[in-house]
């Protein structure tokens, strides 16, 4: 995990899947950095289905936006 000023960048292994049981799991996860922008290095390789149900948890507990780094935005 990286923080700055206003963003949280979470490497995709901290983030439990959106389809399992431990989807709860993901909603404490996204709880803590409500009002922030959160970037998910390499979003798009957990597939569109997943990415939407990522979105719409994070839509619920208030991120702001969920942006889409690639490694080397994270260094």
């Amino acid at each position: 995990m990286r923080v700055g000023h206003t963003s949280v960048v979470l490497a995709m292994d901290e983030v439990p899947s959106a389809f399992t049981s431990s989807s709860t799991h993901l909603e404490e996860l996204l709880r803590r950095f409500a009002g922030v922008k959160l970037g998910l290095p390499l979003l798009l390789e957990r597939g569109p289905e997943e990415v939407r149900a990522i979105n719409r948890v994070a839509d619920r507990v208030g991120i702001m936006k969920i942006a889409d780094f690639k490694l080397a935005d994270i260094g």
